[in-house]
């Protein structure tokens, strides 16, 4: 088995699903999984990946407010940089 369709059947695993019922498959054979199957598999994707955005958003809200912090002290420092010690 192949690294990436190892990894594959571990994300697999980690989100709830089966494992053997897609490592002991053929890449081809893969083609043919049925759609509910597929269609649970997107879901818990889907789920994790709003999980993941809804814990970050802090953060990110957090690094927004920072980079809007250092633009206003660049654009003031700007201001003042014409001035010249006489």
């Amino acid at each position: 088995m192949g690294k990436t369709k190892r990894q594959a059947c571990r994300r697999l695993h980690e989100h709830g699903l089966p494992k053997d019922t897609y490592s002991s498959q053929s890449s081809q054979s893969l083609s043919n999984v049925n759609s509910s199957s597929m269609t649970t598999t997107a879901q818990t994707v889907k789920t994790a990946r709003i999980a993941k955005t809804k814990a970050t958003q802090k953060v990110t809200e957090q690094v927004k407010l920072m980079n809007a912090s250092d633009r206003k002290i660049l654009k003031e420092i700007d201001n003042y940089s014409d001035i010249k010690d006489v």
